[in-house]
């Protein structure tokens, strides 16, 4: 990978982690520094992350900036892995990440249980993050009821597939 693909601002480093939750970004490019061979993960160096994802939201769009994604869970790398190395993300596609925080959860059969921190991923059709921001500047300067506006935007932006970081892949 040449040094200029790697200009620009890094989460984790430019950029707090928390500034980010919850907040929609848009893969531009995967781009690994491990592999899958055999199901099992080959990591170029223990020192890197497993991935860059080159990111954009249209939320915080700053000119000739690129902002970049570290994938740092194993989980995630080998899902981004499966979406983009093997599965394939269509021209009529697009892949919306979001940083998901630390949680712990109290569950009655497994005890206390943390949930690591990681992306959440989900394919949309091509355009969707644009018409979520773009609905959710609507409501803010909106006083009238938008579910039916709410309805119309689901079915445009409907979930191809979604990732669960425990379960992988599902509707």
């Amino acid at each position: 990978m040449k040094n200029e693909e790697m200009q620009g601002l890094f989460i984790g480093k430019d950029i707090k982690w928390e500034e980010i939750e919850r907040r929609g970004f848009r893969v531009v490019r995967f781009l690994p520094f491990a592999y899958i061979e055999n199901g099992k993960i080959k990591d170029f160096s223990k020192f890197m992350p497993y991935a860059y994802l080159s990111v954009d939201c249209p939320a915080s769009r700053k000119e000739n900036t690129h902002i970049f994604m570290p994938v740092l869970h194993r989980i995630d790398f080998s899902h981004f892995w499966e979406l983009y190395k093997e599965r394939g993300v269509t021209s009529d596609e697009e892949v919306i990440v979001q940083y998901v925080p630390l949680k712990k959860r109290l569950g009655k059969l497994l005890g206390k249980m943390k949930l690591f921190p990681h992306l959440l991923i989900e394919v949309r059709p091509k355009g969707s993050l644009d018409e979520i921001y773009r609905m959710d500047e609507k409501s803010k300067d909106s006083d009238k009821d938008g579910w039916e506006e709410l309805e119309e935007l689901e079915e445009r932006v409907h979930l191809i597939i979604a990732c669960d970081p425990i379960e992988g892949w599902g509707k």
